[in-house]
């Protein structure tokens, strides 16, 4: 099952905090979910095709905010476009995460 999200930083004294879920100060709001199917053996940094799609769209239209997997393993991959019409997922190292969130990420 693949959960899409869109995560949203919370400022030091946001109460939301409060909730466990978001006690890291992020607060992840469920945008929808896929299940795959198919007898398909995924690769770790391989997008749902439906959910996908639709992060990358939803990326271009929010500013062009980062997006990332993470693998079954926990491993953060990050969405990059080498050429105009190409995306792929690249590991996503502490480098390339800070870069991509501007420092938020935890």
């Amino acid at each position: 099952m693949a959960i899409y999200e869109l995560v949203i930083g919370l400022r030091e004294h946001d109460i939301r905090r409060d909730k466990a879920e978001n006690a890291k100060g992020e607060m992840a709001v469920e945008l929808g979910r896929t299940r795959r199917g198919g007898g398909m053996f995924p690769l770790p940094n391989d997008k749902p095709y439906r959910d996908g799609a639709h992060s990358t769209w939803d990326s271009e239209h929010l500013g062009g905010l980062p997006v990332f997997v993470i693998d079954p393993n926990g491993k953060p991959w990050v969405e990059t476009r080498p050429e105009p019409c190409m995306i792929q997922m690249i590991p996503a190292d502490e480098a390339a995460l800070s870069k991509a969130t501007g420092g938020q990420h935890v």
